[in-house]
This record gives C-alpha cells, structure tokens and sequence, in this order.
C-alpha cells in the first residue's frame, strides 16, 4: 500500500521529472565521462526508480520535495550573482585565457566587449587545448543563451536543450547582467551538488612556506582563524576578500597591504571588479605555534 500511496503522491511530478532526465541524457553524452557525472547519474536513475515506486518513504520524500521546488524555482535562485562571475575579455589571448582557466577552474567563461554588461559570448576551455596561444579567444567564443532572473529554471532548462548551451547570461533590467545560470546550477537544484568537469577540488589554503600562504578570497574567515589559528577580525563580512574589502572600502590592486593584528595582508591576484587570491605572511610566533 505504501509503494501505491508514493506511485500516487508523485504522478503529478512524473512529467518534470522525466523530462529533464532525458535532457540529461543528451548532455551527458555530450562531455566526457567522469566518476562526478556518473555518480550523478546513478542518482537520476534512483529518482526514476522511485518514480515506479521504488526507494524508502524519506528519499520519496526527499524527491517530492525537490521536484516540486524546481517548477517553482526562478533563475534568480540559483544564478551565479554578477559580482561573481569571472569572465574574459574578447581580446584576450589563448595564452592569457589559459592562465585564467587553471587559477579559476571553472570550464566557461564569458566572454565580453569593454565591460562585463557588454557579453558577446562563451568559452569553453576544451576549445583553447590545440588553439594557438597567440591569437585571440575571439574565433573561439560561442554565441550565448540570454535569459532573465524571472524565468522559472525548469522553462531554462528547456531552453538549454533546445540551444546546445550549458551556460546562459542573465540579463538585468538596465540592459547589463545580472549573473549567469549553468546547467550544472539548475539540476543541482533537483538531484543535489554535481562536479563540473574541471571542478577545482583543492584546499582553499596553500602553504608556501612556513608562515605564509597563498588564500582564495572566497575562503571564509573564521575558518582560517581556526585552521591556521589566527584572530582575524570578524564582522559583517564572511570571506577573507569581504574584510580587504571592508578595511580598503574599494577593490584593491595586485600587491596592494594591510596589517590585521600577527597578520600581513597582500593581494596577490585581482581583477578591476575581484579579488581572486591573498598571501598571508604570519607572525613567526604564531606560524611556529601552527606549523609545530
């Protein structure tokens, strides 16, 4: 009886659900298998199976719960935000495209005229490998899929089957961007996190030698303060790229200092609107303390 109550409860899902499971089907033989994607897709052949009345009443619940969000969900719920998003400049070179590609780590890119409110394409990193490192990334941007926050993911993900797109530019009323949407963020949405294909798995931290070490910005504060044991200040900001910022009351430039208590602070790599990397050159005591 209650494999028959879950076939009922989630007939009406059953549609959503299988539609982007074949939308998937065809993205999937469209990348190159990795142990992430087919992880992932072992777990969109479990939904299927429950579909059918499979699986215990929680993960039954767990999809009901999760189809039923993603037909309400707006791309504005799961954008990357503008301030963000990293992109590249129409005139830049394969070379200097390929250096971004292996600090960022993600496998798109937009890509713009003059400011980042002027995207006239995307690149795929897979398309810089047999470029030539001199020419431009101009012949090798794609057209982009241009969206608005407003529109629901599951219309998207349409739209993205349709297009051959995997990452869509999300205007903003004023003619700009507002962010961007990949497939990876809507199907994140129904089946939980997956891996991009060049997903950058490394510790946010590096150390370079004793007492100093290279940080992301994004690297949140009260981490480092307890794995480096560190008293970095706290406050309305949650990453160590949020306190530059907030002490600076600007974006900084590369090489750009400031002192936090046994802490210095450089960046160490930027953009005119992103802070990308930190060094972090700590008090002998404190490094000898960390580093035992």
């Amino acid at each position: 009886p209650l494999v028959i109550v879950g076939r009922v409860l989630l007939l009406p899902f059953r549609a959503a659900l299988e539609k982007v499971v074949a939308f998937t089907d065809g993205f999937l033989t469209s990348i190159s298998e990795s142990l992430s994607v087919e992880d992932w897709r072992n777990r969109m052949d479990q939904e299927i199976l429950w579909l059918h009345g499979g699986g215990d009443t929680n993960e039954v619940d767990e999809v009901l719960a999760s189809i039923h969000e993603f037909g309400t969900t707006m791309v504005d719920d799961v954008m990357v935000p503008r301030g963000d998003v990293v992109g590249i400049s129409v005139d830049a070179t394969v070379e200097e495209a390929r250096v971004l590609a292996k600090e960022e780590g993600f496998s798109r890119y937009p890509v713009y005229r003059d400011s980042m409110d002027n995207v006239v394409g995307v690149l795929h990193v897979l398309d810089l490998l047999h470029a030539n490192p001199k020419d431009t990334i101009k012949g090798l941007a794609r057209d982009p899929l241009i969206t608005n926050a407003t529109k629901s993911v599951e219309r998207l993900l349409s739209e993205f089957q349709g297009s051959y797109n995997q990452l869509a530019v999300v205007a903003d009323e004023f003619g700009g961007i507002a962010g961007i949407a990949t497939v990876e963020d809507l199907l994140e949405e129904l089946v939980g996190e997956i891996h991009d294909e060049t997903d950058n798995k490394e510790n946010p931290v590096r150390r370079v030698e004793a007492g100093v070490y290279i940080v992301e910005a994004t690297a949140r504060v009260d981490e480092l303060n307890e794995s480096l044991g560190l008293n970095l200040p706290e406050g309305e900001y949650d990453t160590l790229g949020g306190l530059v910022l907030e002490r600076l009351e600007r974006i900084p430039r590369i090489g750009e200092r400031l002192q936090e208590d046994e802490v210095g602070i450089e960046v160490a790599a930027a953009e005119p609107n992103r802070i990308h990397t930190i060094r972090l050159t700590v008090r002998k005591e404190t490094a000898k303390r960390h580093d035992g």
